[in-house]
């Protein structure tokens, strides 16, 4: 049902419009158009061959690129390229939408129906793959068995004949499959040697019908199909469309923030996209329609430099103080804000401190209005900046003064402000996330989370039996933090424990007491209602439950959309536009049965090196130590210099269970032991101690690292009552925070 005719024939037009350009486009281009990519080197010759994109494909030729939804409507899409919901956990390209030939579709469909004779329904993970998409790929993994050398040709994918496939059931849940997708390694490959009867008897399944139905095979990845007529399609550069003409920032969809209030507030938004117009806020791509997240708080910093362009003060820049402190010097100067030497700019600002700036900016500017009282305010400044409209209460004129202000706040305030003093458009300076020429990102670690227990244990209070206790609730166990790390841009854990339901286990003979972690699969939503974005899974319980336990915590954290690394697993996030490298190492050995420090002092080097060329910060991460030792080891210090030594920007430790020292070295931090965090691993430790580990990152336009904050502990206790663990790190005050900041190696605020 259509909610506006209008819109909806204006949109016809512009598609109707777009398809012409389009096909334009490719008719006009030469045939045979060559171009190097940015290393310098020759790519193959690139056919741009006539292509149309029909939604209604009914009179559409062979060699047409279509969009399959269209054409087969009961098909499932989860395109994994199009976000970070993938092994290497970033974007590879932008545009969703599923496009495969229509020769290609047609052998699909009839797949299709088959499936749904027997109660499935075919999923499609990867369908047409532009060519840049391809290098991509190839600069993040450079390995032909898995990945089309783009230098030597083009993967089947670029000419719109293959696509990447599962199967679901007729609830919409995937079958067992031998491995997640992507997963590169042996039980990917069509041998179905090491993986479940079911597994296999499911892939066997989907290749029959595939194959079946006109496609073809590869050996390494059970998922990919090809059309058996692939030679006759050629590559097809096909870029999306680009609205030159559009709003600066209308991309109101899901996946951006958008809060409920915000649902029918048209002016609000007109304001936000106004703000992103002027250069005030920018996004997160390279076309500025995501900006850093709206729903997070704003600093104290940030809201003051967006208030000092706002008004236009002229601003003197210098490259030795940060980023944000000639903003700091003109608001002082012009008598808005009272600067103290101990005050912190990147703490978050509170809705008491930005009304009083906004009302000291009112009365600098001179504005008139009404003389009233405003109930249960005194400031004057508060009171002119709610006289004047920029700050609201609630039904009951409670202002909530020492609550955080989301940043998505702070910019309609600001913006509203510019309207009411009928101030000029905000001075447009270098791009950056505030038009500063700066990027800050904020990241934080905690220690070792064991979401799960050993069978072992007696089952009164373990994890698993706290879960159901819970009800089920995934989302208890970070309740009491996770406002602090949803609102920083990335957030590391160690995750020891495997995600599976195999039973056999390793045999830690030698060890004497040992232990074996297994939580199941599921559990990985606790993470995610967590916030945890990113795990290291190099220690000595990764392998517990052997080589399936391994595979399957992999798969189960991919099909979450959770990074992991570790081993020789890497990491890049992807945040702001810029690349966060992450390197995990298990220092014990994998089953705690040692290892060559040299050896791995050359492969940590090697990793550093190869990261650091298209990263733009990077992580390493120890599993190292002695455990229950307050104090750092000689082997610990001599690894955490050697990383930094060797281009690493944070190094974090885990395993030692309990809190050591901080250590700044060369002007960068070594985190020895984040102790434990979420742990199941006991149900009652003596030493509950931790605490989250965060720092800010400063980079400017070109992506280089210019500055970071000082080291932030955030003091924790692993579980909420100190009678037992009941596995949910809560923060703590007072003494408790002072004892911990001093084992920490750190003074109290």
């Amino acid at each position: 049902m259509m909610k506006n005719s209008k819109h909806t024939n204006k949109a016809c037009i512009m598609l109707a419009t777009a398809v012409f350009v389009l096909a334009s486009f490719f008719i006009i281009t030469s045939l045979n158009n060559s171009y190097a990519h940015s290393d310098g080197q020759e790519i193959p010759v690139l056919n741009q061959v006539k292509v149309s994109y029909n939604a209604v494909p009914a009179a559409a030729k062979k060699t047409d690129l279509i969009i399959i939804s269209q054409y087969i409507p009961s098909i499932k899409i989860d395109m994994r390229y199009a976000g970070n919901n993938n092994i290497h956990g970033q974007k590879i390209y932008d545009d969703a939408t599923p496009y495969l030939r229509q020769g290609t579709t047609v052998k699909l469909k009839n797949a299709q129906e088959e499936f749904q004779s027997r109660g499935y329904c075919l999923k499609i993970w990867d369908a047409y793959r532009p060519p840049r998409a391809q290098f991509k790929l190839w600069e993040i993994c450079p390995d032909s068995r898995y990945i089309a050398n783009p230098y030597k040709g083009y993967s089947n994918h670029s000419r719109g004949c293959a696509v990447d496939v599962t199967l679901v059931d007729e609830e919409g849940q995937e079958i067992e499959m031998p491995s997640a997708f992507d997963e590169f390694g042996g039980r990917a490959d069509r041998n179905y040697q090491d993986v479940s009867p079911t597994a296999a008897a499911n892939a066997k399944m989907l290749e029959e019908v595939m194959t079946r139905n006109g496609f073809t095979t590869i050996a390494t990845e059970w998922w990919h199909f090809e059309d058996s007529e692939k030679k006759l399609y050629e590559v097809v550069e096909a870029p999306p469309l680009k609205e030159e003409d559009a709003p600066a920032f209308t991309d109101w969809q899901p996946g951006n923030y958008q809060p409920s209030w915000l649902t029918e507030d048209e002016n609000s938004r007109r304001l936000v996209d106004e703000a992103v117009k002027q250069g005030l806020i920018q996004g997160y791509g390279q076309e500025g329609k995501r900006y850093l997240g709206l729903n997070r708080y704003m600093s104290r910093a940030e809201f003051a430099v967006m208030l000092a362009r706002v008004l236009n003060l002229k601003v003197e820049k210098d490259d030795g103080s940060d980023w944000y402190q000639p903003y700091i010097s003109v608001l002082v100067q012009a008598g808005i804000i009272t600067e103290t030497s101990n005050q912190d700019w990147n703490r978050y600002i509170k809705r008491e401190e930005m009304t009083q700036c906004l009302g000291s900016a009112l009365q600098l500017k001179h504005y008139q209005a009404e003389n009233r009282e405003v109930a249960g305010v005194s400031s004057p400044q508060a009171r002119l900046a709610i006289i004047a409209g920029l700050v609201n209460g609630d039904n009951q004129g409670n202002y909530n003064w020492q609550n955080n202000a989301e940043r998505i706040h702070g910019i309609i305030v600001l913006m509203k402000l510019q309207q009411v003093l009928d101030l000029p458009p905000v001075i447009k300076e270098e791009a950056g996330i505030f038009g500063t020429g700066q990027r800050r990102i904020i990241i934080s670690a905690v220690g070792d989370c064991t979401i799960g227990t050993d069978s072992s244990f007696p089952r009164v209070g373990r994890f698993d039996t706290t879960l159901k206790a819970v009800g089920n609730d995934y989302a208890y166990f970070f309740s009491k933090v996770r406002s602090i790390l949803e609102n920083d841009d990335l957030t590391i854990a160690n995750l020891e424990t495997t995600l599976t339901r195999a039973v056999r286990k390793a045999d830690k003979g030698h060890q004497g007491a040992a232990y074996f972690f297994k939580g199941d699969p599921s559990y990985t939503e606790i993470l995610k209602q967590g916030s945890i974005e990113a795990v290291n899974i190099a220690n000595n319980h990764s392998l517990d439950y052997l080589l399936q336990g391994y595979q399957d915590t992999m798969s189960s954290l991919n099909k979450a959309g959770i990074m992991f690394f570790g081993y020789d697993k890497k990491a890049i996030a992807s945040i702001n536009g810029l690349k966060i490298g992450m390197l995990g190492y298990n220092v014990l050995g994998r089953l705690e049965a040692g290892i060559n420090i040299g050896g791995l002092q050359k492969q940590i080097a090697d990793d550093i090196s190869a990261l650091k060329q298209n990263c733009d910060l990077v992580i390493v991460s120890f599993h190292w130590g002695v455990e229950g030792a307050s104090q750092v080891n000689a082997q610990q210090s001599a690894l955490g210099h050697f990383v930094i030594d060797n281009g690493a920007d944070l190094v974090l430790g885990h395993h030692p269970h309990i809190v050591q020292p901080v250590e700044k070295y060369k002007g960068k931090y070594i985190v020895y032991s984040l102790a434990n965090f979420c742990f199941g691993g006991n149900h009652n430790p003596r030493d509950k101690d931790t605490f989250i580990y965060q720092q800010a990152f400063i980079f400017d336009n070109d992506n280089k690292l210019t500055g970071s904050s000082e080291a932030k502990i955030i003091p924790c206790s692993i579980s909420s009552v100190s009678s037992h663990n009941n596995f949910c790190p809560t923060v703590v005050e007072g003494e408790d925070a002072r004892r911990i900041l001093q084992k920490a190696g750190l003074q109290a605020e």
